[in-house]
């Protein structure tokens, strides 16, 4: 645990500005195409290569995503990937953590955060189609 520790602590975040599902509180704005996107990026990440990626893989070689985020309070959300997913938090926090709640439709979270600087990933079987995954430190 602690390379995976240091790992996503050391990795640098590119964040996002298309998840709204977590971010429903953000401020939006719409694209001249129509398209709604958040304001300001968040430090979430999708991973299917790299230092980060493949130690999970060693460890658990079913795994073919992975979501970290840094410093996320996720609104409650269902994430859109398929199959089982695990979810861990690591950095200088106290209290928090995340909150699942199995309904139909699927697993909804949602993660809560005090003061500190944590980072979480979701860990994920399948993968979700068309999306990009990057990890380059």
């Amino acid at each position: 645990m602690d390379l995976l520790e240091e790992l996503i602590t050391r990795r640098k975040f590119y964040g996002t500005n298309t998840r709204l599902n977590v971010a429903a509180h953000d401020e939006k704005v719409v694209h001249f195409s129509g398209r709604v996107f958040l304001k300001d990026k968040i430090m979430s990440d999708v991973l299917r290569k790299g230092a980060l990626f493949e130690e999970v893989q060693r460890q658990l070689p079913w795994v073919h995503q992975i979501t970290v985020n840094k410093n996320l309070m996720c609104t409650p959300h269902k994430d859109r990937n398929v199959g089982t997913s695990m979810f861990c938090m690591f950095g200088d926090f106290e209290g928090g953590g995340g909150l699942f709640v199995d309904e139909p439709g699927g697993l909804r979270h949602i993660t809560e955060k005090e003061p500190g600087t944590n980072s979480t990933a979701s860990i994920h079987t399948g993968r979700r189609r068309g999306s990009r995954a990057t990890d380059t430190p």
